[in-house]
């Protein structure tokens, strides 16, 4: 099978380039045909990329993205980060199926997180008029010399027009699923596959022992909508001997810092910066709970399947996608979302039951190999590229509207 892949960027980046590499390198491995075509390169990692891309092709103004595909001729189109949704009218009349990856929000929101930052309350409309006002959402923060900037909200709307002509959208959540519905995308052309990244190497067998008790864990980046905060005022509720690790960094760490100090739990904090694979992997074996108090709506929360490798249980808001893999009283407790008194409470109850912590934790560490497996992943995302593929080969192809 012959792939061409749409990102944006060659190279180490973000979340989206590490799923985009890993996972061209396995398919890669299995004998898939992977070229990449971008608009820039990052120079970072790049010969990992080549490994798994032995073909990439450059575009841009001069090199019409239309014009490489064709020459490429591919079985299937494989979309991650595009940022030109209008390619896709053109590239739809090649008649080559395609497919996309919807990594987060910002398909669908002018904010990209679908967020109030002033009001920290989460949106649950449509992209639509609301997104101009109550929310304000083409009015954001800009950049050098101008404090403010304009997002088109008719551009929006046809970046949402063009990607209803693809013909698979793969998301990672239930969640997301609803969204897409939402934007009025059809729904049988939806797919729920959560991206996983590979399985930790060389971290050795998980054990739902071996933690220090009353040890929490909060692993990410520290920013509003991650609700550090609100996980620091619940952790204020706490009595007994308990302590806190804080493994991330952010815009919000040093109002978290100044929390911390105000609330007296200066302490009982470690707070720790970027943490290698290994550092990270030894925090997670030290965690008796590992919290996800996400205030905005995860678009799965990866974080949870990472503790879950771990055999850690777990403690997060019901909110986005984290209820896809924290399933309440099983492997976890799941806490309305944003309540402070109820998320102290949940905490209070697993940390004086490490019984009850190890069996959640030897759960989750079922549901993570079970169903949320890199192996699995790529297999699963193997049978969905082919059966694309094969539509296009045997002269059935999809329908577009």
């Amino acid at each position: 099978m012959k792939i061409c892949w749409l990102q944006e960027k060659l190279g180490a980046f973000g979340g989206a380039e590490s799923n985009v590499l890993s996972t061209a390198a396995a398919l890669h491995a299995k004998g898939a045909e992977n070229i990449l075509v971008h608009h820039e390169r990052t120079g970072l990692d790049e010969e990992r990329w080549n490994q798994a891309f032995p073909r990439t092709e450059l575009v841009g103004a001069s090199r019409p993205v239309v014009d490489v595909v064709r020459e490429i001729s591919p079985d299937v189109i494989w979309i991650h980060n595009w940022n030109t949704s209008q390619d896709f009218v053109p590239l739809g009349e090649l008649g080559i199926p395609m497919g996309r990856m919807v990594h987060d929000h910002a398909l669908y929101c002018l904010r990209h997180y679908k967020y109030h930052p002033l009001t920290r309350k989460n949106c649950t409309r449509p992209a639509s008029a609301a997104c101009i006002f109550p929310c304000l959402a083409t009015i954001q923060r800009g950049s050098g010399k101008w404090p403010l900037r304009f997002a088109s909200m008719s551009a929006k709307l046809r970046e949402i027009a063009d990607n209803r002509r693809l013909d698979r959208l793969v998301v990672a959540s239930e969640f997301m699923r609803g969204e897409l519905v939402k934007n009025q995308f059809e729904e049988a052309k939806i797919r729920i596959l959560p991206p996983v990244p590979p399985d930790p190497q060389n971290a050795g067998p998980a054990s739902a022992a071996g933690f220090q008790p009353g040890r929490i864990l909060f692993v990410g980046q520290v920013i509003r909508g991650k609700g550090v905060d609100l996980l620091i005022r619940a952790l204020h509720r706490l009595e007994g001997d308990w302590s806190f690790a804080l493994a991330g960094r952010g815009s919000a760490l040093a109002r978290c810092r100044a929390l911390i100090e105000k609330l007296g739990l200066t302490s009982k904090v470690e707070i720790f910066g970027h943490l290698s694979p290994a550092e990270l992997s030894a925090q997670y074996r030290l965690a008796q709970v590992v919290a996800v108090p996400s205030a905005w709506q995860e678009p799965f929360g990866m974080v949870g399947i990472e503790a879950m490798r771990h055999a850690r249980a777990l403690v997060g808001f019901d909110v986005g996608g984290i209820p896809d893999w924290l399933h309440d009283q099983e492997n976890g407790l799941l806490v309305p979302a944003g309540n402070v008194s109820v998320l102290g409470g949940a905490l209070r109850g697993l940390l004086k039951d490490p019984a009850r912590c190890q069996k959640m934790g030897a759960r989750g560490l079922e549901i993570a190999s079970q169903s949320f497996s890199f192996s699995n992943y790529v297999d699963n995302l193997q049978r969905m590229l082919e059966e694309l593929s094969g539509a296009s080969n045997s002269g059935g192809k999809l329908s577009r509207p």
